[in-house]
């Protein structure tokens, strides 16, 4: 059951906000992997599982900013939305009471954020084996 869970999830999201399309059999795969993943990663102690989640979490927030910053300003074609789009090309913007403007983004920034999503899979892709030894050695 948990397997089709993974699959109807993965079949809902691929797809999401991309152009190409994804064949069934690469959503089946990547269920697969998913599912996998999340075998081991239920085995874990609960502080690398946390540890874990959080990873992916980041990894998740850095891609959303890449998407953000790099792929939706390509898409914006009415001038009034572009100024505000450039307006916002900040790291750290409040809108509230005060307009606060930190740490304008840079092309440059994005080469760096990529070598730290890197970092990131490689601590994950430890932590997952460090889990599957351990998934192995239980005899529960």
């Amino acid at each position: 059951m948990s397997f089709l869970l993974f699959y109807f999830l993965v079949t809902l999201v691929s797809n999401t906000g991309k152009l190409e399309f994804t064949p069934p059999i690469e959503k089946l795969f990547y269920s697969m992997f998913y599912f996998m993943g999340f075998l081991v990663v239920m085995r874990l102690d609960m502080r690398v599982f946390a540890l874990v989640l959080l990873l992916i979490f980041i990894i998740y927030f850095l891609e959303l900013n890449k998407d953000f910053y790099l792929e939706r300003g390509a898409y914006i074609t009415d001038p009034v939305d572009q100024d505000i789009y450039n307006f916002n090309k900040y790291w750290i913007t409040f809108n509230w009471t005060y307009k606060i403007r930190l740490f304008k983004i840079q092309k440059t920034d994005f080469t760096f954020i990529n070598q730290v999503e890197t970092i990131i899979y490689y601590v994950i892709l430890f932590l997952l084996i460090i889990g599957f030894i351990s998934y192995g050695g239980r005899n529960s």
